[in-house]
């Protein structure tokens, strides 16, 4: 928006310069998408790791010896784990959160320690596809928006994705959905 208010403003001198600058905030918003899809993925993988380091502990607990799946079993994670498209582009853009552990570590307790995932973790009847899309929809939709700290990341990451973040967790939402 800010763009086209500056084309028609005066302050662009030309058309194609302005769609040149327009397209590539519009590419930074699809690399923030395909971000925070591998961010899913990677979260993921983030609580697998974790459970399977539990299991060798010294003295593990009988949770840590037999723990609860259902996260990590996440029917969603794995078609996104699979997508085509999204491995590709990532590969190319070679997009990780290798070095964002801590943002990592800081989602995923916010996220085990909320209610609603104690919630889905206890409830060990329902695997269905639709709980497994409500907790990573709840994560988006709850625990991200509403993660100042996730934002003020992501800022500093880019200036282009710091205006445009409300609109692409809605967009990483529905296509969960």
């Amino acid at each position: 928006m800010q763009l086209l208010y500056a084309y028609f403003s005066g302050s662009v001198e030309d058309i194609e310069d302005g769609r040149k600058r327009l397209n590539f905030v519009f590419m930074r918003i699809y690399d923030l998408y395909h971000l925070l899809l591998l961010l899913l993925i990677e979260l993921n993988d983030f609580a697998r790791l974790k459970m399977e380091r539990a299991k060798k502990k010294n003295l593990p607990t009988e949770e840590d010896l037999n723990p609860n799946t259902k996260f990590v079993d996440n029917k969603v994670v794995e078609i996104l784990r699979k997508n085509k498209h999204l491995k590709e582009y990532l590969e190319k853009r070679k997009f990780s959160w290798f070095y964002h552990k801590e943002i990592l570590q800081d989602i995923y307790n916010k996220l085990t320690s909320d209610k609603e995932y104690y919630k889905f973790m206890k409830n060990k009847e329902d695997l269905s596809f639709d709980a497994d899309k409500y907790i990573l929809r709840y994560l988006i939709e709850v625990i991200l928006y509403n993660d100042k700290d996730f934002f003020k990341f992501l800022e500093m990451q880019s200036i282009f994705w710091v205006d445009n973040v409300d609109f692409v967790l809605l967009a990483v939402s529905i296509t969960i959905e």
